[in-house]
């Protein structure tokens, strides 16, 4: 099947065997993060996304998925102490949120694990393997969905919910397959590990914006804490890229993380 870039090799039974444990991750991901999300401040997932990059690390080490020198190791180590800063200062601290979210950590570590060693062994486009897992999603979703008593409310709100709030969902659900192609591709070139890094970093944007929106407020040690982890992303991503501190690019990257930290303590 083609269509541009949407290009997918024929479905297999088998293919989405493989992709069962996946959808079962991806599910209990969302579910667990809609659960916890109201509860903390957007910049607290900061300290779940480099947990779950450590334990991804350790996991990809233990099955020969992928190897790490002793500055990356050190950077991923700054990287988690800098969240745990954050942590100690968050002002928004909730016990059970932090407990959601340590599941979310632990079900994200297996999902990626999985997704980068089933991407290799799996004969499919990343638009396919995209497919797959949504597939499988879907399903266990909306089984949630009833046990919830969803379905009822939504047709409670349906009438009344504003159209731009319909408009933001297909947005976004543009944006969530973008992002699990994405996804899909990188787990195919490179270690979970990298992938969980790189995907860190812009959650500093992330934070900055739920600032605004929400109006949430980080404390300067806790922006500290953001900086620290951040800085040992970025430190991971240059020695990956072989990238030389003193290049143009790599100093133009860590005074835009400056700025952003800036922009978030003060926002």
């Amino acid at each position: 099947m083609k269509s541009g870039a949407l290009e997918m090799k024929p479905w297999q039974i088998s293919h989405l065997q493989k992709y069962m444990v996946q959808g079962v991750f991806f599910t209990a991901t969302i579910g667990l993060s809609v659960a916890g999300l109201p509860k903390v401040a957007t910049s607290t997932l900061i300290v779940f996304k480099s947990l779950t990059t450590m334990l991804t690390s350790c996991t990809e080490m233990c099955l020969g998925l992928a190897i790490f020198s002793r500055r990356e190791h050190a950077a991923l180590t700054a990287s988690f102490l800098g969240s745990v800063l954050y942590a100690s200062q968050d002002a928004y601290y909730d016990a059970a949120a932090y407990q959601l979210f340590l599941l979310v950590a632990l079900v994200n570590c297996g999902l990626s694990t999985y997704e980068r060693k089933v991407v290799l062994v799996v004969d499919q486009t990343p638009v396919g393997c995209s497919c797959y897992k949504n597939v499988i999603s879907v399903p266990l979703l909306l089984i949630a969905a009833v046990m919830n008593d969803e379905f009822r409310i939504f047709f409670e709100v349906v009438y009344v919910t504003p159209v731009y709030i319909y408009m933001g969902l297909m947005v976004t659900t543009c944006f969530g397959f973008g992002l699990s192609l994405c996804y899909a591709t990188l787990y195919r070139l490179t270690a979970a590990t990298t992938v969980l890094v790189t995907s860190n970093v812009n959650r500093i944007v992330t934070a900055i914006c739920g600032n605004h929106i929400f109006d949430e407020h980080t404390s300067p040690w806790a922006g500290v804490g953001v900086f620290v982890s951040l800085c040992g992303s970025l430190v991971y991503t240059f020695e990956k890229s072989k990238m030389d501190f003193l290049e143009p690019k790599a100093i133009g990257v860590i005074v835009a993380a400056c700025c952003a930290v800036v922009l978030l303590v003060m926002s």
